[in-house]
Formats: C-alpha cells, sequence, structure tokens
C-alpha cells in the first residue's frame, strides 16, 4: 500500500507537472496565435498598402501619359505655328518683291506720262502755232481774191 501510495503521489505529481507544462503550452500556444494575429493583420495592412500605392502610382503613371501627350500636342501646335510663321513671312518677302516691282512700274509710267504730257504740251504749241499759220495764209489767200 504504502507503494502504491508513492506511485500515486508520483503520478499525481507528475500530473500536476504536465498540467502546468501544458498551461505553459496552451499560454505559449495563445502568445504564438496571438503574434500570428498580429502579423496576419500587419501582412494585411502592408498587402493593402501596397496596393494602394499601386494603385497611386497607376494615376501617377496615367497623369504622367496625359501631361506628356499635352506636351506633346502642345510642341506640334508650335511646330505648325513656325510652319504656318515661316510661311507667313516667305509670302510678306513675296509681296515685298512685287511691291518693289510695282513700285518701279509705277514710277517708269509716272514718267511715261509726264514724257506723254511733254509731248501734247509741244504739239498743242504746235497747233496753235499752224492755226496761227493757217489763219494768215487765209488771210493772205483771201486778199488775193
Amino acid at each position: 500500500r504504502i507503494r502504491m501510495r508513492g506511485e500515486c503521489e508520483r503520478v499525481r505529481l507528475e500530473n500536476e507537472e504536465y498540467r502546468r507544462e501544458s498551461t505553459g503550452l496552451r499560454e505559449r500556444l495563445k502568445s504564438v496565435q496571438s503574434q500570428l494575429e498580429s502579423m496576419t493583420h500587419s501582412y494585411e495592412m502592408e498587402k493593402e498598402r501596397r496596393y494602394d500605392k499601386e494603385k497611386e502610382v497607376e494615376v501617377v503613371l496615367t497623369e504622367k501619359e496625359e501631361v506628356v501627350k499635352k506636351y506633346q500636342d502642345l510642341w506640334k501646335e508650335v511646330e505648325d505655328l513656325r510652319q504656318e510663321r515661316d510661311a507667313e513671312e516667305r509670302f510678306v518677302e513675296v509681296l515685298e518683291k512685287q511691291r518693289d516691282t510695282m513700285g518701279e512700274v509705277v514710277e517708269e509710267s509716272q514718267r511715261e506720262v509726264e514724257e506723254l504730257r511733254e509731248v501734247n504740251r509741244t504739239l498743242r504749241g504746235q497747233k496753235d502755232e499752224l492755226k496761227e499759220e493757217l489763219i494768215l495764209v487765209l488771210e493772205t489767200l483771201s486778199q488775193y481774191q
């Protein structure tokens, strides 16, 4: 019986020891589960943060593409305006050459008009002289008649 009691006591002590170990293991398991939940939460938060960051990067890239497109459109517009300006400058040069040519033609025409006026004045003077001569000739002729 004593031996049984000793055996019972030893089993009770072992059970006690197992309970303490079991309790320690349960607490350790709870701690590990809590850490795992915390790490899972942190992982999910990080995953969400990365997803948000990726979306933000996509938005920035889209905005960048839009800015680049606007820049390209503006650059094309600038090039078009330069070409238009160059064409206008060439047109102005043509007009200036035509104006210079027309100025020369007008000057030449004015000289010709002035010469024709001078010829006209000379012819009028000769006409008046011829009229006077004709009058004299007619008077002389009428005296002979």
